[in-house]
């Protein structure tokens, strides 16, 4: 681990965000009561000698290869970092509005509309609010467009907090997202168009037809599954459908990650590697993988899985060996989110078992390289 600092730097990372979703209390006190207890037991415990099978400081010295006080500093300094910065934003969040108070304000939209059954949803980011954004329940008959600016009147509406054991927390969800909530729009008014960055719009525009041309050339059922296979836009899938893929274990391939980005790699080099080369090759899948996370709109799955990508690419570009670990570890604590733990626990494991796999495989062909040069 202490050839590895970014991966132990995202470890305090994510502690200290789970730390100020979950808890109260500042991480601070619980490090404080920790080290304390620690060097008090240390101090007046008295050596005993007996022989422990199961015992701490018989196997101390092998813990410290892995973890020493480098190592713990570093994730202490990070999550209380990563903690501080979520109580902040847990204050905003609070003092933001109350819920079924009536709000007045502008935004700019920043998502497409998703269709519910009796009112369509957006995402807004609002003007006098820095890095905060809403969803904004509109009526079916009002359009609006990527880029809009708009000026509502509504009713705020805090999202939820989880009712049951282990149950779904919305509240704890959309602070991941950066969401202080839901509007209920009673009157909306469009002041401009296109008040995003000329990019995004572009690449907005790009979505925006490219899901047109699969809805004209496909079923609607068919064109949902397909849109969530290219785009990683699943909302429109039917339960049923997304259930059976569940039920196949595959329902990884309606989420873009790092298979699609793995098969768009393997087609630009098979395409183009022998007409421009190496190197050239791997320029431009860099810059389709970034162009690729611009269609589909930086949802966080995507931009883990690009993150990867071009880390990788690029370590080969500069000559240098990637680090798996690292690269996990950059493209995590640029994206996370809940669901981000989940995908973190998925990943380490096969990670894990790949490394080992990997070290068995190169142990053994080596032995038989030797054994072969040898006679």
């Amino acid at each position: 681990m202490k050839q590895r600092p970014i991966f132990v730097i995202t470890i305090g990372y994510i502690i200290g965000i789970l730390w100020g979703l979950y808890f109260k209390p500042s991480i601070v006190l619980f490090y404080i009561l920790s080290y304390t207890t620690y060097y008090l037991i240390k101090t007046f415990s008295k050596v005993k000698r007996k022989f422990k099978l199961l015992s701490f400081s018989r196997y101390k010295r092998y813990l410290k290869l892995i973890i020493d006080y480098q190592v713990i500093l570093t994730i202490t300094i990070s999550s209380i970092i990563s903690n501080t910065i979520v109580i902040f934003q847990n204050q905003k969040y609070e003092n933001f509005y109350k819920d079924g108070e009536i709000i007045e304000i502008q935004a700019i939209v920043t998502s497409s509309k998703k269709e519910k059954q009796y009112y369509n949803l957006y995402q807004v980011k609002l003007e006098n609010s820095r890095n905060l954004s809403l969803y904004i329940q509109v009526n079916k008959k009002e359009k609006l467009e990527y880029g809009d600016k708009i000026k509502l009147q509504g009713e705020f509406k805090k999202p939820e907090k989880q009712r049951n054991y282990k149950g779904y927390d919305d509240e704890k969800y959309l602070k991941t997202l950066k969401i202080a909530g839901r509007v209920k729009v009673n009157n909306l008014q469009v002041l401009a168009k296109k008040q995003l960055n000329p990019i995004l719009q572009k690449a907005n525009d790009i979505n925006f037809n490219l899901k047109e041309k699969i809805e004209e050339l496909y079923e609607k059922e068919n064109a949902s599954i397909l849109k969530g296979l290219l785009l990683g836009q699943t909302d429109e899938i039917q339960e049923d459908i997304k259930e059976s893929f569940q039920i196949s274990n595959i329902s990884h391939v309606l989420a873009i990650s790092g298979m699609h980005i793995s098969y768009i790699i393997m087609g630009i080099t098979l395409l183009c590697g022998k007409l421009l080369g190496k190197r050239k090759t791997q320029v431009i899948t860099i810059i389709i993988l970034i162009l690729y996370s611009f269609i589909t709109g930086f949802s966080p799955s995507i931009v883990r899985a690009v993150v990867m990508g071009v880390l990788v690419i690029g370590a080969k570009i500069l000559n240098r060996k990637s680090d798996v670990w690292n690269v996990l570890s950059i493209s995590l604590i640029r994206n996370f989110n809940l669901q981000s733990v989940f995908d973190f626990k998925y990943r380490l494991t096969v990670i894990i078992f790949g490394d080992f796999w990997n070290s068995c495989f190169k142990t053994c062909y080596k032995r038989k390289a030797k054994r072969s040069f040898s006679s």
